[in-house]
């Protein structure tokens, strides 16, 4: 058995003793200082709602209330029901210019709806007039009916924007509040609003009534201990600084006995990370533990040095494999005489940019190409002419297909394929007959002899209409039978629908 020199065991007993006095006082004074913070907290909501519901709400529904008297009042809304077609409209006008500057004056009604015998005689917005609490776009809205003699006027006010209007007004930044209305709290905090089935993670203020709703001003828990958390810091920092002070005695004294010990056990857990540290002993106590610690650093050398060596023969294969199957996949997806992409690719990533512009709603430019008579040029002039052709080709449709959206294949013998994705129609008729052009005009020497080959070409330029792919494939081969049957050498287009 290793006995270690732990001289902290004089200094255990006082620094118990210690801890246990001062968290006796601190849990005396925590709990009598959070009682009474949570008391003042409430009180200050409850001010506060009271504030807001007697005050800045009912008073600016007082206000608005003043300014569309004339409305409810006035015989505009009766004169309406005129059957004279010149005086309607005057009065529409009237009246939609007098509701216009009180929309101006009150910007929390975002609309109004004027109702005489059951019919809506005038409307300013769009809202359902028996909804009378909603949500849109983060924010509560209330419907508030005003009614004399007959006319009801339904306003859509916007309670988040007085809500929000007052606390600015107030300096009481960052309240929030929770209207109670058929059993679901509509809770408004943090710059949003949101049904909730309870309050169970807020303080709330005694209920308040606006119109027939319920209101609570509202408060996050952990808000709430905030300022509490402060003063009980404040409080007891003569406190905590005596424990600092014990602390630290304690502390260093530990450190240097147990720092042999320690260290090991840290540069133990950096193994898993590859990490080989020397330790290194400054302390003064003579014991077995440096014994130990002076055959681990020889071995971590040696790990050290065996991690290197591994991990560079690591990264060299690493990148051999890489850089093989970068050449293996090139090889596997491209052509080897015209150096085009094969059929296996085109099968491959043809669906999924169909899909993309089936999702993106953009348009697919598809072309299926055929040499013309190319089986009379192996015949008459041996394959290897015919390979000639077909490399010149796949070079003059490089030419005019480039860009990097532009996607060439060989489809099959003396069959090609092209396509791009756009977001607007392309002139798509046009890269198809300069490319067929310069084709047709393009000499080919082979030994002695200068040939000539020429293309037809079905082409498509649409708007996927559904998930199968196949259907283009088939239109534009369509189109290609067309052109070898008008006559070769020609583009047999379908325009973009």
């Amino acid at each position: 058995m290793i006995k270690l020199k732990l001289k902290t065991k004089f200094f255990r007993t006082f620094l118990i003793f210690n801890i246990l006095l001062l968290f006796s006082l601190f849990t005396f004074f925590f709990i009598t200082f959070f009682l009474r913070g949570l008391s003042v907290e409430k009180e200050n909501l409850d001010l506060f709602a009271r504030r807001f519901a007697n005050c800045g709400f009912m008073g600016a529904i007082k206000n608005y209330q003043t300014v569309i008297s004339p409305i409810l009042d006035g015989n505009d809304v009766h004169l309406i029901f005129v059957k004279n077609r010149l005086l309607q409209g005057f009065v529409y006008a009237k009246l939609g210019e007098y509701i216009d500057s009180v929309l101006v004056k009150f910007p929390f009604v975002k609309a109004l709806a004027i109702e005489k015998k059951g019919e809506i005689v005038y409307f300013k917005g769009h809202f359902n007039i028996n909804e009378r609490i909603s949500i849109n776009d983060g924010r509560l809205y209330l419907v508030y009916k005003s009614s004399s003699v007959g006319v009801n006027l339904y306003s859509l006010l916007d309670f988040t924007g007085i809500f929000s209007s007052f606390v600015k007004k107030e300096r009481y930044e960052g309240q929030s509040f929770a209207i109670f209305y058929n059993g679901t709290y509509y809770l408004y905090s943090n710059g949003n609003i949101k049904k909730v089935k309870d309050l169970k993670d807020f303080a709330k203020s005694s209920e308040e009534k606006v119109f027939d709703f319920v209101f609570y001003v509202v408060k996050p828990k952990s808000k709430l201990y905030e300022p509490l958390r402060k003063t009980i810091v404040l409080m007891f920092g003569f406190l905590l600084i005596f424990i600092l002070i014990s602390s630290f005695v304690s502390r260093y004294l530990a450190d240097k006995i147990t720092y042999s010990i320690r260290k090991v056990s840290e540069n133990l857990e950096n193994f898993r990370r590859k990490e080989f540290k020397k330790i290194d002993i400054n302390d003064d106590f003579e014991d077995e533990i440096k014994v130990f610690i002076k055959k681990y650093n020889q071995i971590t050398e040696d790990l050290e040095r065996y991690v290197e060596n591994t991990e560079r023969i690591i990264e060299e294969k690493t990148k051999e494999i890489k850089k093989k199957n970068s050449k293996l996949r090139e090889l596997s997806i491209r052509d080897e005489l015209t150096g085009l992409y094969n059929r296996r690719f085109f099968n491959e990533v043809f669906p999924e940019d169909y899909n993309f512009a089936l999702r993106e709603n953009m348009y697919l430019n598809f072309a299926i190409m055929d040499l013309d008579d190319f089986k009379k040029i192996n015949d008459t002039y041996g394959h290897q002419a015919g390979d000639e052709c077909l490399r010149v080709f796949s070079s003059v449709l490089r030419k005019h297909f480039h860009r990097k959206s532009d996607k060439l294949f060989r489809y099959g013998g003396e069959e090609f394929v092209v396509y791009y994705i756009s977001k607007e129609k392309t002139d798509f008729l046009s890269l198809l007959e300069k490319f067929r052009m310069d084709l047709e005009n393009t000499h080919i020497l082979y030994e002695e002899n200068t040939l000539l080959i020429t293309v037809s070409i079905g082409a498509v330029s649409e708007l996927p209409k559904n998930t199968k792919y196949q259907n283009i494939i088939s239109e534009a081969d369509e189109n290609l039978y067309m052109a070898k049957r008008l006559g070769k050498n020609r583009v047999y287009f379908k325009k973009c629908t």
